[in-house]
């Protein structure tokens, strides 16, 4: 029997349309490693994109791209598969002072700064982003006013949860060492892209 192009045309259209309407039903832990590794490949996924930006007095100090921790990772996954992450949405800022390189496994910002000089982790508020057409967009900010002299920043995360936890780290990153005087306010804004 010969098969004429217009039905292998035909039977490559029904496959895809039949691996399209069961895709949803396959268990990807099903699908041997090098399948899954095809999928997490796709160039056209949700991509992450943020921005820092750290502000003494009204003076911006710097700008900086932050890491998405794997704990981030899976609360973005929480997210989207099961509504809002244990410990609600990351919009808790804090403050350090370390060197420490930071690594996608972290579970805290290194030298975290606790209850000292008014700095310790607080709530940021978050807004939609209406300059960049608010789709995908938001920020999370807070101003920090110091009550000590001398209180030397350089760090900052951002959790989900007011206590310091395994999991709960979004992001954090390293800005340009800072360093506050009594009533110096602090401006930290995650500015934060989802494509």
């Amino acid at each position: 029997m010969q098969i004429k192009s217009g039905h292998v045309a035909v039977i490559g259209l029904l496959a895809l349309t039949v691996g399209i309407m069961i895709s949803p039903f396959i268990n990807l832990s099903l699908l041997p490693v090098s399948s899954v590794t095809e999928i997490s490949s796709v160039s056209s996924g949700v991509n992450y994109n943020a921005m820092v930006c750290v502000y003494k007095n009204g003076q911006e100090i710097d700008c900086h791209h932050n890491l998405l921790l794997n704990a981030g990772k899976n609360m973005t996954r929480d997210a989207l598969t099961n509504g809002l992450a244990a410990g609600g949405a990351p919009k808790w800022i804090a403050l350090g002072n370390g060197t420490a390189t930071q690594a996608p496994t972290d579970n805290v910002l290194a030298t975290e700064i606790g209850t000292e000089c008014g700095l310790n982790r607080a709530s940021g508020t978050i807004n939609f982003d209406t300059v960049y057409n608010n789709i995908g967009n938001w920020s999370v900010t807070k101003t920090f006013t110091s009550s000590c002299n001398n209180a030397i920043v350089n760090t900052t995360a951002l959790y989900n949860a007011t206590v310091s936890g395994a999991n709960n780290t979004f992001a954090e990153t390293t800005f340009t060492s800072t360093t506050l005087q009594a009533n110096d306010q602090i401006n930290i804004t995650w500015f934060i892209f989802v494509s």
